[in-house]
């Protein structure tokens, strides 16, 4: 025998005290155990979520479709509907075509293949030199912007017409008008 089981044979208080001691350690690591597992279930609910995104690469894929494809009769009735709400000229009426006509071109820019969470995402993916319009249509997309974000924003009509004409000439430079 070792020395340790003889001190445990010889001295029975001893030896008492060393089970009681293994059995609160046997307690001790089941309850370490069972919180590290649980801790651990909890942080793999906090874990950041790897996904594959696909739409994070289209911006090196170039555009699907073809600027004939682009002419739908859809655009053209919106379009339509536009121009009636600015030969309405009321404040909520150029407000609402500044809107549409966003809305519009946000779906154009969508059929062109350009991906991104937003307007502005697509609209940076267009080639400046492919596109005189480009920075006419940024105008008119920060005054959407401001009518939109900004409560007490007022726009004149002529302003109105120069964003609604932006939104137009883009259209029509991309054969979707």
């Amino acid at each position: 025998m070792d020395f340790f089981a003889q001190l445990l044979a010889d001295n029975p208080t001893l030896a008492l005290i060393y089970q009681v001691v293994r059995a609160i350690a046997i307690l001790l690591d089941i309850a370490l155990l069972g919180l590290g597992l649980y801790a651990f279930r909890e942080l793999w609910k906090l874990r950041p979520k790897f996904v594959y995104n696909p739409e994070r690469w289209q911006k090196y894929v170039k555009p699907k479709k073809k600027p004939a494809e682009l002419k739908t009769p859809v655009v053209a009735n919106a379009w339509a509907k536009i121009q009636a709400r600015l030969k309405d000229g009321s404040a909520d009426a150029l407000r609402l075509a500044i809107v549409e006509a966003d809305g519009i071109v946000d779906e154009v820019l969508r059929r062109m293949g350009l991906h991104g969470e937003t307007f502005a995402d697509r609209l940076g993916r267009l080639d400046p030199e492919k596109y005189a319009t480009l920075d006419r249509l940024w105008s008119a997309h920060r005054v959407r912007n401001n009518l939109v974000h900004t409560p007490d924003f007022r726009i004149p009509a002529s302003e109105a017409a120069q964003a609604i004409a932006a939104y137009e000439a883009f259209l029509k430079e991309a054969k979707a008008l």
